[in-house]
């Protein structure tokens, strides 16, 4: 990967991190990553580690990996959406879709 596709990838990377908050807040929950990066092997596999310590009080994170939550945001943003809940909570977006 060139310098200038990773310098494009990273600007996609952040645009999507702003679509992401964006429909989460739609729903009335506010987030903030505490890690935004992607695969070295697979690139266009993009990753949104949540803060967890961060959610409001009634929101477990454990409300953000129902099935219609990963629907809802990848409508929203344009792009299929997996959440990750294994030590943390991430959400993975499928670049190449």
């Amino acid at each position: 990967m060139t310098r200038m596709q990773q310098l494009q990838h990273i600007s996609n990377l952040y645009r999507l991190g702003q679509r992401l908050i964006s429909a989460i807040n739609a729903r009335d929950i506010q987030v903030s990553f505490k890690k935004v990066y992607a695969d070295r092997q697979h690139p266009f596999l993009g990753f949104f580690e949540v803060d967890s310590m961060g959610l409001p009080r009634h929101i477990k994170p454990d409300t953000l990996t129902r099935s219609d939550f990963e629907t809802f945001l990848s409508n929203a943003i344009g792009y299929p959406v997996r959440i990750l809940n294994h030590d943390g909570l991430t959400f993975c977006i499928n670049l190449k879709a």
